[in-house]
């Protein structure tokens, strides 16, 4: 089976497209009346990536190797909250009740929750057992997304820099940046030994996205992957997106609040 025939045998996730259309029109509802363009086109792109990610037949190629499986989770979890954390509207005043200090707390917690979150997703014990509990592989993903939002919150949202100011700022995407790095270090780590087998390879872990029919991963590739290799560009491929992302989003940051102070700007 090559990868176009396999492709072609998987299905569109329609529960998916589904909440994703309720929350557009949840979010048009709630953003009706600020009217801001470059707002909405953050949001829809969030939704539209997000569901080619993980709702479309090419999600299949997340599981084939290493290095695919980090790049759709790394698109998940460090590209797409922050466009999204970005598209949201902006609070009034009214509704602005929580002091400084709780919101930092909030979020680094969330920030440790989730590096620890993530990097035991990527433990093959762990990936062998959320691989036979479906029910459970959703939720723990589910719950990671959330946490990936609130953790990029401080970084790359317009009124984050009500609760933190810009040292506070620069030390949390620091701690962002290091504090990931685990996981990343995890692939490297397997490469440099060359004793763990793939646990994307194995039968368990292929049930989430192969069909039955299909026993090994390498048949739907021309080529056979090194898994040295594979685990090397993994690693590579998850730490790179990860700081690109910080680093862009930290730009634009800086560049929409220089924006704003200047007299002629135009807000975002």
């Amino acid at each position: 089976m090559n990868v176009e025939t396999f492709l072609f045998l998987q299905e569109w996730n329609m529960q998916l497209l589904l909440i994703l259309i309720c929350c557009s029109i949840v979010y048009v509802i709630l953003s009706w009346k600020k009217g801001n363009f470059f707002k909405s086109v953050l949001f829809f792109s969030s939704m539209l990536i997000l569901y080619i990610t993980i709702g479309s037949p090419l999600s299949a190629l997340g599981h084939i190797s290493f290095s695919t499986h980090m790049i759709q989770m790394s698109i998940v979890y460090f590209i797409i909250p922050p466009l999204l954390v970005r598209s949201f509207p902006k609070r009034s005043s009214s509704t602005k009740q929580f002091t400084a200090k709780p919101i930092r707390i909030m979020t680094m917690l969330a920030l440790i929750l989730f590096a620890v979150m993530f990097f035991l997703y990527h433990l093959p014990i762990t990936l062998q057992y959320l691989a036979v509990t479906p029910t459970v592989r959703r939720s723990y993903q589910f719950l990671l997304f959330l946490l990936a939002v609130v953790m990029w919150w401080p970084i790359i949202a317009s009124e984050a820099r009500e609760y933190f100011n810009k040292q506070q700022k620069q030390r949390y995407t620091f701690i962002s940046s290091m504090i990931i790095m685990p996981a990343c270090l995890l692939f490297i780590i397997y490469a440099l030994f060359d004793g763990a087998s793939n646990p994307l390879a194995s039968q368990a872990a292929t049930q989430w996205c192969i069909p039955a029919s299909t026993t090994q991963q390498n048949s739907l590739l021309p080529f056979s992957i090194n898994t040295k290799l594979d685990q090397w560009l993994a690693g590579l491929s998850m730490l790179g997106i990860h700081k690109m992302s910080l680093h862009v989003s930290s730009r634009m940051d800086e560049k929409v609040n220089k924006s704003k102070s200047s007299p002629r700007s135009i807000s975002l």
